[in-house]
């Protein structure tokens, strides 16, 4: 698989790659390695080119994020799904509202290719879509 989304890995790399193959390319615009949140302070006297590198390497990465007229979806890709792919997800959820201002819904997807066992009745309670692929 030759194509390459910012910030994933080989291995995201492939489980993003057979969500598209397996279900196209999502609606609306599609951004990938959208940042989220004010990132960390930086103390001092700092030239303003790292103080730009500390921003972006501190703010929250969002894997895919698509937005149509009626609403956004994030998309949190890993290999397996569980408890650290959730939380981030949840996270992202009220980060994205906090910035954009709540005046769309959210939705939230974990794309993999395996579930933790016992996760899946977790996602479900909080209304977080899970897609397994390559299966």
């Amino acid at each position: 698989m030759g194509v390459k989304y910012p910030h994933m890995g080989p291995l995201e790399t492939r489980v993003w790659g057979a969500y598209v193959e397996e279900h196209g390319i999502p609606e609306g615009r599609v951004d990938y390695d959208v940042h989220l949140g004010k990132g960390a302070a930086v103390e001092g006297d700092w030239p303003e080119w790292m103080r730009r590198m500390v921003k972006a390497l501190s703010t929250k990465r969002v894997d895919v994020v698509a937005e149509t007229r009626f609403g956004i979806t994030i998309f949190e890709v890993k290999r397996r799904a569980g408890l650290s792919c959730l939380g981030q997800l949840m996270g992202y959820e009220a980060l994205m509202f906090e910035e954009r201002g709540g005046w769309k819904p959210i939705s939230l997807v974990a794309v993999c290719e395996d579930v933790e066992p016992d996760m899946m009745g977790t996602f479900e309670y909080y209304k977080v879509r899970v897609v397994v692929v390559g299966g």
